[in-house]
């Protein structure tokens, strides 16, 4: 019986699964777009019925991860409309001849001046309803594209996402920008974003899966 969160392998193909309990009735599958296997079951599910369960789901596990792998971009390569590429970046690393340091700053400073422009096009969405007032800045992140401090109104950006298409650093600023209204990720939050963006869900798709976090 599986009574906490743990890892399961799978010697029939070398894959590791996490496995989390929590309080539901079904197993649930989930592939993260860099190939981590998270496996959701109820408490106290038997641990071979969670391997035959994984067994009859490995066609369909190796598929999707191999997908993934295909659609994820190289961190070096900037994707057919990037951003940062109408910028005037050719990749997402120095050039011959230049410096990390050099290309850092020359990076962040165009990134910066992407992130402002789009924050004041759909700030107005959200002035109505707040006397917060944004202030941006920008990091290299490993696992958030964007993060709000409703108290300060200070909105951070990941540095990487300046390689994403611009619908997609727009859908992350409306995101964040709508924290100052709602503060957790519940039904009224995403009907807020739904309202102003309705296709939100396919821009955060082709982020996650043609973006990669490193």
């Amino acid at each position: 019986m599986i009574t906490k969160n743990t890892v399961v392998e799978l010697p029939e193909s070398n894959l590791k699964v996490r496995v989390i309990c929590r309080h539901m009735k079904m197993l649930r599958l989930h592939i993260k777009p860099d190939g981590t296997i998270m496996l959701s079951v109820p408490y106290f599910t038997p641990e071979a019925y969670i391997r035959s369960f994984l067994i009859s789901k490995l066609d369909w596990v190796v598929r999707t991860r191999k997908k993934y792998a295909q659609t994820m971009s190289n961190p070096e390569i900037l994707p057919a409309g990037s951003a940062a590429g109408y910028a005037g970046f050719s990749s997402a690393v120095p050039g011959t001849g230049e410096s990390k340091t050099k290309f850092e700053k020359r990076w962040k400073e165009a990134a910066l001046s992407n992130y402002t422009e789009t924050i004041n096009r759909f700030y107005p969405v959200v002035k109505q309803h707040t006397q917060l007032i944004p202030s941006i800045k920008i990091r290299t992140m490993k696992s958030l594209w964007g993060s709000c401090n409703r108290k300060t109104g200070v909105i951070t950006l990941n540095s990487q996402l300046f390689r994403a298409p611009q619908h997609c650093i727009d859908y992350v600023v409306l995101h964040e920008l709508s924290h100052y209204l709602y503060k957790n990720h519940d039904h009224v939050f995403y009907t807020f974003i739904a309202e102003h963006m309705p296709d939100w869900k396919e821009r955060q798709k082709y982020l996650n899966r043609t973006i990669a976090l490193v």
